[in-house]
């Protein structure tokens, strides 16, 4: 046996090997963070109030205006409040994700910042705010882009269509140096729990 060229096929061999397993673990970490985020919002999408968009390389969640906002356009609802929290919950390692808040589409100018800054503020309320990217174009670009899979990993799905118009919380999956996340870290915690949910101490 030539163990030259083995050791120098191995050599060359194991980038391309690690690129595979973490465009794999990319991919699978996607698609948990998409089951985990529909299981979550399922009551509020059954109503029609939000819609989940599976993305190449992450979700998007876009909540109606009527019910995330109260009638200062700004401030967030119980119900806008309950919609945040579930997809707080439904978040996987916070080391793999870049989250960005924007406005609906429909919103006045006026209120395009606040209501993007109000989205992030309740993030950093319950100590999520190192995930959150203000450039919500560059994390939707990163979501957008398909992992870089070998072809036995096929190919991701087209992103979904949103029947809901509103205020979107765009998600991407950056895989860190490391392995792949086994579960949501944040999930159930009480860093995630509705301040108005907690019992007074």
């Amino acid at each position: 046996m030539d163990f030259r060229r083995l050791w120098l096929s191995l050599l060359l061999g194991s980038p391309l090997l690690m690129a595979a397993c973490a465009s794999n673990d990319q991919a699978s970490a996607t698609q948990d963070l998409g089951d985990r985020l529909e299981a979550r919002l399922s009551t509020d999408s059954a109503a029609g109030r939000v819609a989940v968009e599976r993305l190449p390389s992450g979700a998007r969640v876009t909540i109606q205006d009527s019910a995330l906002f109260g009638p200062d356009g700004v401030a967030l609802t119980e119900s806008g409040r309950n919609v945040m929290t579930g997809i707080a919950q439904a978040l996987l390692d916070p080391a793999w994700l870049q989250v960005a808040m924007s406005a609906g589409p429909d919103a006045p100018a006026t209120l395009q910042g606040p209501r993007a800054r109000a989205m992030e503020r309740f993030f950093a309320d319950h100590g999520l705010g190192g995930m959150v990217v203000p450039d919500a174009a560059s994390v939707t670009a990163q979501a957008m882009t398909a992992p870089q899979t070998s072809s036995i990993f096929g190919s991701p799905p087209p992103p979904s269509a949103a029947p809901v118009t509103g205020a979107a919380v765009t998600i991407s999956v950056v895989p860190p140096v490391g392995p792949a996340p086994d579960s949501a870290v944040p999930m159930d915690s009480a860093a995630t729990a509705d301040p108005a949910s907690r019992p007074a101490g």
